[in-house]
């Protein structure tokens, strides 16, 4: 073995070191000071900063929280169920598949989870190039487009919308798989019809794409309401959703659907103490707002709206009740 590679495998070995003593703090954190532990996602992402701004509402309270950077939404859920954490902000297609044990889940259902608020709609967002022949959603099962990278969130869904279009296996194989800002440059130059991903709203990703290509018209592609309608009926990790106009200085909304990122707990949590986070949050709402573009339009009346395929836990079903909302 190389020196190289010998520092290389004493590097992996510190970091996985480091992973294991800040996922042991974490639960002895949890364990010894009954404190909000709340799973979030890379420090980079908005996950981070909504779990931050959650802690950040226990400011002046006797509770105390704490934020753990993970993996996202799989890893929370893994982390939620062996008692790690006891909140975690996961996307829903994900969180109903644990629900069910479906999928990555296959075979071990988390009977336990629970919902507490859907916290932002990720809406599913088609770019597309004016030079193409692309004029309605039935279109992009045979055009050019990049549906994301193997194995992300955004491929999965495109693949599922495509299949339900009429697309075979085939034809999702064949589907570009560029990172973001690979296919921006692809679009540009005329070597895709359009791009595809999942995101809030607004998205300073979306704007830049919007204007990248300066001579070539982009636009974004809206949805039929009856399109909508059957394919969220058929999948209830989905919701409908709104690309709003003034996101984009665009004269009507853009109709899609979504995931929706969703705070989560289990029913082992108390109905006090997510009575008590989720009363904190909207004490503290402007602040939470401030967080990232896509949470403008947070509010407690939308908060019961979104793709919830878990059922909602009982402290969480207190607030609501008295609020007027369920």
């Amino acid at each position: 073995m190389s020196i190289f590679a010998r520092k290389r495998d004493k590097k992996t070995k510190i970091i996985a070191v480091v992973a294991v003593v800040l996922f042991l703090l974490s639960y002895l954190f949890l364990r010894e000071t009954n404190s909000t532990v709340i799973g979030s996602g890379s420090s980079t992402g908005v996950y981070y900063l909504v779990a931050n701004s959650i802690c950040d509402s226990h400011e002046g309270t006797s509770k105390k929280c704490k934020v753990l950077e993970t993996e996202g939404s799989v890893h929370n859920l893994e982390m939620l169920k062996k008692g790690k954490i006891n909140f975690a902000i996961v996307q829903s297609d994900t969180q109903y598949n644990a629900y069910k044990g479906l999928e990555q889940f296959s075979g071990n259902p988390f009977t336990k989870l629970r919902s507490v608020f859907s916290v932002y709609p990720e809406s599913f967002t088609v770019i597309v190039s004016g030079d193409s022949d692309i004029i309605d959603f039935f279109d992009l099962v045979d055009a050019n487009i990049n549906t994301g990278t193997i194995g992300s969130g955004t491929r999965h869904t495109a693949d599922l919308f495509l299949t339900y279009l009429g697309a075979d296996k085939e034809t999702l194989k064949e589907k570009s798989s560029l990172s973001h800002d690979e296919a921006q440059e692809a679009l540009c130059r005329g070597d895709l019809d359009g791009m595809v991903f999942v995101t809030g709203h607004p998205s300073p990703q979306v704007n830049k794409t919007l204007l990248a290509c300066g001579d070539t018209d982009l636009y974004l592609l809206p949805l039929s309401d009856d399109e909508i309608d059957n394919f969220v009926e058929s999948n209830p990790f989905l919701q409908k959703s709104n690309i709003p106009s003034k996101a984009y200085l665009k004269n009507t909304d853009i109709p899609t659907f979504g995931v929706s990122a969703n705070l989560v707990t289990t029913s082992d949590v108390s109905d006090e103490d997510v009575y008590e986070v989720i009363n904190q949050i909207f004490l503290n709402l402007g602040d939470l707002r401030e967080t990232h573009d896509a949470l403008l339009y947070f509010d407690e009346s939308n908060a019961t709206e979104g793709a919830i395929p878990s059922p909602i836990h009982e402290g969480a079903k207190k607030y609501f009740i008295e609020k007027g909302l369920l």
